[in-house]
């Protein structure tokens, strides 16, 4: 466990979730201070505050990555040379290929111009098909070719690349094989049938007489400028907007300095949150009540689990009803009956698949990545094979209304080993 000293107070209003340096402006007298300290420790110490939050993470994320990966591979190859102990067949012999090994092979068999639009030089990171493309690689590997490889690795780089420009293909057919093979895998993604995460949000909100408004606490270092428009007090409301002013409008350069805070007309009394008027959807809120029974406060719900997919019997319109984790959870919930002529065709989790006939009139199979909203629902498609999260125009498929729902002709599911059969739900 590691353990620092810190002020109670800094740690949680002023540094958050922040790096280092990104909490004082870099022209600031505290940033200068701050740093002036800094120099006095250790260098490495010293680049850690100078990282973003951004070049943290992946600084981590790739040390842990590359360490996990040694690590595994070193048990793997131990457990599957207990099945062939020293055995002088070639092909039973279990070893472990370096990854700059198998780059150099992909390059010289042209095998990453298959999933980069005819790049040989780009491994194509977001096909989740680039693993299968290193297993053929590795499979085509022998220790002869290992061993040459790597000597070649140790020398000359424009040597080694002359040397390997001539190697031949495995065999004449090679790259069009492994095309129809790429081409005939079907990823298997595990649906998320589990609940996980938040049911409801941190922040509280609190009624007000007037139905869909609530009154809640904002921080000023992280409002916008509409939200200034609903604080509540009047006086806090000018004072915000005075000093706003006087900073050009940037929020964290007026509110973000510790030792320089808004302060009431009093000239005394700190002002680091207020209270602000904020219209939701009731059916977004989750009340909670006193001993009374009366609604006392409400959090907004914090993801949904699960979208219900109904057709109705006599129209053929379809309809998504997305259930929230919060009711998910509850065995006695249950969704609202809408009406004896809807009948309920499935429900689909994150990475469960569907069948989907696309604008070209073809049959597609894709994976459900995202469901948001309530009344305006959204449910968002993804080929199976990529890998990037956020949406891509073109490839990330989004359904919003009964007509889109009308084209997924069925749901599927998927083993391990990649068999699609239909699902029975």
């Amino acid at each position: 466990m590691n353990k620092t000293i810190c002020d109670a107070k800094f740690n949680r209003e002023v540094k958050r979730n922040q790096a280092p340096g990104e909490i004082y402006d870099r022209e600031s007298q505290q940033c200068f201070e701050w740093m002036e300290r800094v120099k006095m420790l250790p260098s490495p110490k010293v680049r850690k505050f100078e990282q973003s939050k951004e070049e943290l993470a992946q600084t981590d994320w790739a040390g842990r990555q590359l360490s996990d990966t040694r690590y595994i591979c070193k048990e793997v190859r131990g457990y599957l040379r207990q099945l062939y102990p020293y055995s002088p067949d070639e092909s039973k012999y279990v070893q472990v290929v370096a990854g700059g090994a198998t780059a150099n092979l992909r390059h010289v068999w042209h095998i990453n111009a298959i999933l980069s639009d005819g790049d040989i030089e780009v491994k194509n990171r977001t096909d989740h098909r680039h693993h299968a493309v290193d297993a053929i690689v590795i499979a085509l590997t022998d220790r002869w070719l290992y061993q040459y490889i790597s000597k070649l690795a140790g020398r000359n780089r424009e040597l080694m690349k002359r040397k390997l420009s001539g190697f031949e293909l495995p065999w004449e057919s090679f790259l069009s094989d492994v095309e129809d093979a790429l081409n005939s895998i079907v990823i298997s993604h595990a649906p998320t049938r589990r609940i996980r995460g938040q049911f409801v949000e941190e922040t509280a909100y609190g009624p007000t007489v007037t139905p869909g408004v609530y009154v809640t606490k904002k921080e000023l270092s992280s409002m916008t400028p509409k939200m200034v428009e609903n604080i509540i007090d009047e006086t806090i409301k000018e004072l915000v907007k005075a000093r706003l002013s006087a900073f050009d409008g940037d929020f964290k350069k007026a509110f973000g300095d510790e030792t320089n805070p808004l302060l009431h007309s009093d000239g005394k009394t700190p002002i680091r949150k207020t209270r602000i008027y904020v219209k939701m959807s009731p059916d977004t809120l989750v009340p909670i009540r006193d001993t009374s029974g009366k609604e006392y406060k409400y959090y907004p719900l914090a993801g949904n689990h699960h979208v219900r997919i109904y057709e109705n019997t006599l129209t053929e319109d379809r309809k998504a009803v997305l259930v929230p984790r919060f009711y998910a959870a509850q065995r006695s919930w249950k969704p609202a009956d809408l009406g004896p002529e809807w009948r309920l065709l499935f429900t689909l989790c994150s990475n469960d698949y569907v069948e989907f006939l696309g604008d070209d009139g073809r049959l597609r199979v894709y994976r459900v990545q995202k469901m948001s909203g309530g009344q305006n629902w959204q449910v968002q498609l993804r080929p199976l094979e990529d890998t990037r999260a956020g949406y891509i125009p073109g490839i990330t498929v989004v359904m919003t209304g009964s007509n889109a729902l009308r084209k997924i002709t069925r749901k599927l599911q998927v083993d391990p080993l990649g068999h699609l059969t239909q699902a029975n739900d």
